[in-house]
């Protein structure tokens, strides 16, 4: 299936990609050590492949919140799971849960995701984190 054609195919794409990046991320990063211009090299190369992700998942010009990466993974195909999908019209809301059962403390993170329908396919527009404390803003 294509998941431009699905929103809830392409929210799931989304983690799986965010999770690679953030892997790829992290492992750079560590493996820059305490080197200055290793880490502003990791950095850089971390914020053009996040930017690259966004393109793909984001219209034309969108520009998201600061790049943050780091460990846990904000989002994990193993521990996100779906909670529930509206569609209306061009717009869609899909809400998700993550719990890492790996975690001794089992913390709760839902996520909300706003789509829209442009120029034949589905494209996110927002990634708003909630939690007890609020609602962030992380796309």
């Amino acid at each position: 299936m294509d998941w431009t054609q699905d929103p809830v195919a392409l929210v799931l794409a989304f983690v799986d990609d965010y999770y690679r990046w953030n892997t790829a991320a992290n492992a750079r990063l560590d493996k820059a050590g305490e080197s200055g211009t290793a880490i502003a090299s990791a950095t850089t190369a971390a914020e053009r492949e996040y930017r690259a992700l966004l393109k793909q998942y984001c219209r034309p010009g969108f520009t998201g919140e600061p790049v943050v990466f780091g460990s846990p993974s904000l989002h994990h195909p193993k521990f996100e799971t779906i909670a529930s999908s509206k569609p209306r019209g061009d717009r869609c809301l899909i809400k998700t849960c993550a719990v890492d059962d790996e975690d001794e403390f089992g913390v709760e993170v839902n996520f909300e995701y706003r789509l829209v329908w442009a120029d034949g396919r589905w494209y996110l527009e927002r990634v708003t984190v909630v939690d007890e404390t609020g609602r962030y803003e992380s796309l």
